[in-house]
């Protein structure tokens, strides 16, 4: 897909943008050109507090579509043009839709009576999701850049306060059923895993502590995985080498001790009184924030940790007030490829009280034991990859979580557990945003990278209509998504792809050592990767 793209990051915007390379040619665009920043829907659908309506945004055509539900079925009422990229839509009331603009930084309300746009609020960068709570009545609008929360006055738009959130990239929101407090996911939240390695302090080269006679691997650099030995084996010729010293990953376990993949625990080299020697002050550490918990009234924050290191999102159940975080958790703690094939990433469910305790963690994949990279087809189609929609019935019985990476969709109980006739629902391409109407039996489904809507009929749990959008998508660009989202066809377990790691053509901002004890050195001359930033001289030498 890179290929057939020109690729380019605007750090500002902390986004990619791809443009079609039919309508790109010397440094000009022609007026056939599609931008498109593969920005994730959020939120993109909603339906009105009597049910009657659902409103849907088309992102790649930069619109809000409007349908009468009524009949058990998307019916057409009409649409608006609004921002850039709309990726959240939330109805304040029975007439005021609100529509959350990714790149234009803008929220536009939209009139339902008239489908006019009545007003249009500039935001922070890469607003995200907006949701309403408080007495008095306060919209709460998450920008993700620069990981604050708006606090608006939605009669007059004034700003009430910026809250910061201390993660990286918070984006979908939630509300507590009495609207006393607001639930915000923080999207690249991290996992608590650093970088043991060599550096510089005041100027000067230090070693690393990997090679440290008396750290908790004996000074062996590479250190073994597994006891003393390495899985795989380490092969011969590298192991009489001198293999090249390395950096270690470590992470923090919930008992705040930074162990690596072999329980060898690196504390005091991170946070004790021997940090100074890995490059950090005593007491360094580093925060794990997941959910952010805003009081309405208050407006103070406080902070879940050690969820997930990506949370996608967040739902409430409205009968027991028990809060749902639904994303994916990396391994990237275990070292080299072999070990981690197939098995990098997997697939949680977070539920928690709504004091915030006694929480628990589900793998959603629980058909899953990880002890083969490889499973059959049909276990691999039961998997579910890329989870960014999730919602609950109206009794809180069940919960609906759909897969953006496994085109699918899977039901589960209030304890997390996967129920149903199905052990999946299949469904349109990239199915993200979900909005259930239970008194029609009814879910609606809006499959992003297929440009649809689908319908369930939530007694027999099926399809019962698929509604067709308009996108003006490039089909070089829809043809190339599979190969980044596809966890069914593209991992032996179903529930991983490219796109694990490279959220949304982006990244995890998590470190990974995939290098192959078992492999064989390789030299890449410095004219390989001449961008100025190594010496002539130098020669860089990789395991493989």
């Amino acid at each position: 897909m890179i290929a057939d793209h020109l690729k380019i990051g605007f750090k500002n915007l902390g986004s990619v943008l791809l443009l079609s390379a039919a309508g790109f040619s010397a440094g000009q665009t022609n007026s056939n050109s599609f931008y498109n920043w593969e920005s994730p829907p959020v939120h993109p659908v909603a339906l009105s507090p009597d049910k009657t309506k659902l409103a849907v945004c088309n992102l790649p055509d930069n619109r809000l579509e409007l349908f009468d539900v009524t009949a058990g079925k998307p019916a057409a009422l009409g649409s608006v043009s609004v921002g850039l990229d709309p990726v959240s839509v939330r109805f304040r009331n029975d007439s005021e839709i609100w529509v959350v603009n990714f790149i234009s930084d803008s929220v536009t309300i939209v009139d339902l009576a008239t489908l006019r746009v009545v007003g249009t609020i500039s935001t922070l960068n890469e607003p995200a999701d907006v949701v309403f709570a408080g007495t008095p009545q306060r919209a709460f609008i998450c920008c993700a850049q620069p990981h604050t929360v708006q606090v608006l006055d939605p009669a007059t738009f004034q700003v009430v306060t910026n809250l910061i959130i201390e993660g990286n990239r918070p984006k979908a929101m939630a509300t507590s059923p009495d609207g006393g407090t607001v639930y915000v996911a923080i999207f690249e939240s991290g996992n608590s895993s650093t970088i043991i390695s060599t550096g510089v302090s005041q100027g000067v080269p230090r070693p690393s502590p990997v090679s440290f006679p008396e750290g908790p691997q004996g000074g062996q650099d590479p250190p073994p995985n597994r006891g003393t030995n390495f899985v795989p084996v380490i092969n011969p010729l590298i192991a009489t080498a001198a293999p090249p010293r390395v950096g270690l990953i470590v992470k923090k376990n919930k008992e705040g001790r930074w162990m690596d993949d072999n329980r060898g625990d690196w504390t005091e080299f991170i946070s004790g009184t021997n940090a100074v020697f890995s490059g950090r002050p005593v007491g360094w550490d580093m925060p794990d924030h997941d959910l952010a918990v805003i009081d309405a009234a208050s407006l103070s924050t406080r902070y879940v940790d050690h969820l997930m290191n990506i949370c996608m999102d967040v739902a409430v159940n409205p009968v027991s007030g028990k809060i749902g975080v639904v994303g994916t958790e990396a391994l990237n703690q275990l070292r080299f490829e072999p070990v981690l094939d197939g098995i990098f990433v997997q697939v949680h469910l977070a539920l928690l009280e709504p004091g915030i305790s006694n929480d628990a963690i589900v793998d959603l994949n629980s058909h899953l034991d990880y002890l083969t990279p490889l499973v059959s087809e049909t276990q691999r189609n039961q998997s579910i990859g890329d989870p960014r929609g999730m919602v609950w019935s109206d009794d809180g019985s069940r919960a609906y979580v759909s897969g953006m990476g496994s085109d699918n969709l899977i039901i589960i109980d209030s304890a997390g557990g996967r129920i149903g006739r199905e052990p999946a629902i299949a469904l349109g391409q990239g199915p993200t945003g979900l909005a259930v109407d239970d008194s029609r039996h009814r879910l609606y489904v809006l499959n992003r990278f297929a440009a649809s809507i689908s319908t369930l009929d939530t007694t027999n749990e099926a399809v019962v209509d698929t509604l067709p959008l308009f996108d003006p998508t490039p089909q070089i660009i829809k043809a190339g998504r599979k190969h980044l989202y596809d966890t069914h066809a593209t991992s032996g377990l179903g529930q991983a792809a490219c796109a694990s790691c490279h959220l949304d053509a982006r990244f995890d901002r998590l470190a990974w050592d995939l290098g192959n004890p078992a492999g064989t050195f390789k030299l890449i001359a410095q004219s390989n990767i001449n961008f100025g930033r190594f010496p002539p001289a130098v020669t860089i030498t990789f395991i493989r």
